[in-house]
């Protein structure tokens, strides 16, 4: 049976090896806030808002291309109509002429 000075050592050892734990659990916490707030640099959180708003312009963007093309292909169907119209006409004007 242990005596009390050999479990008092125990628990003395046991004490420090939580503590040196705790130590560095605690700068991971802190190295891990400076990661994510930006420690003199931009942060995780706005690096995450700057690529989330790339995103987002770029998908306006695609889609005002988009649009766009599907205006001109509209306009030039239209171009086209107008044209096979006017020759419709012509043909029969001479036609008949």
């Amino acid at each position: 049976m242990a005596t009390n000075t050999e479990t008092i050592n125990k628990i003395a050892v046991s004490v420090a090896r939580i503590e040196e734990r705790m130590i560095r659990y605690e700068d991971t916490s802190i190295e891990l806030t400076k990661a994510i707030k930006g420690n003199g640099k931009p942060g995780l959180l706005d690096r995450v808002q700057v690529i989330e708003n790339c995103h987002a312009t770029e998908a306006q963007a695609k889609k005002e291309v988009k649009e766009q093309k599907v205006k001109w292909f509209d306009r030039g169907w239209a171009i086209v109509m107008l044209f096979l119209a006017q020759g419709v006409v012509w043909l029969f004007l001479i036609l008949r002429g």
